[in-house]
């Protein structure tokens, strides 16, 4: 995203959305882990932040 930043910002209509895992060490317990893991519901929902409708 950031070369894409780079060489198009001019062409992009909005943000581009970093959607990853917060910036903590990864837990090792496995229900930990999938919540530090994004999940599909949030990729969509920062895509949905962008869209206008």
């Amino acid at each position: 995203s950031a070369l894409f930043a780079d060489k198009c910002f001019d062409a992009l209509k909005a943000p581009i959305k970093l959607v990853t895992a917060p910036h903590t060490p990864v837990p090792y317990a496995p229900n930990l882990e999938d919540a530090y893991v994004p999940t599909p519901d949030a990729v969509a929902q920062a895509a949905k932040s962008i869209v206008k409708r």
